[in-house]
């Protein structure tokens, strides 16, 4: 039973990977070429395409997601996008807070005066306290 989780384990990771490049691939094609048979290839595999979203892993799915980012614009309605863009987005702040260094000790804010003192803000324009860019 092992064997077979196993197995069937990487077998979704290279679909997944796959979809990734195909993605890739026809995304691409359709921005600058041919975008009605981007489009076209895109329905005869959306139902893949779905499977693979619901099936990539966490270190997958920003990239899948990503890949075809142009086709689902086009495809996908706005509601099921902004939930699939706010996973990936959770994915994402979750791994940089794993990387991250524990802090030794909670930092104080810094205040404007200091951190203008170090070289932290833009000088502003005379009297508008709007930050010169």
């Amino acid at each position: 039973a092992e064997g077979g989780r196993a197995a069937r384990q990487r077998w979704t990771r290279s679909l997944v990977k796959y979809y990734t490049g195909w993605l890739a691939r026809i995304n691409e094609r359709g921005r600058f070429d041919d975008t009605s048979g981007s489009l076209e290839l895109f329905d005869a595999e959306r139902s893949n395409v779905e499977y693979a979203l619901a099936q990539a892993t966490d270190d997958q799915f920003a990239a899948l997601l990503c890949s075809g980012r142009n086709l689902l614009r086009h495809r996908v309605d706005h509601g099921t996008r902004r939930s699939l863009l706010l996973k990936a987005l959770q994915l994402i702040d979750e791994e940089e807070e794993e990387d991250a260094p524990a802090p030794a000790a909670a930092a104080a804010p810094v205040s404007p005066p200091r951190a203008a003192a170090a070289g932290l803000l833009l000088p502003s324009r005379a009297g508008s306290g709007v930050a010169e860019a």
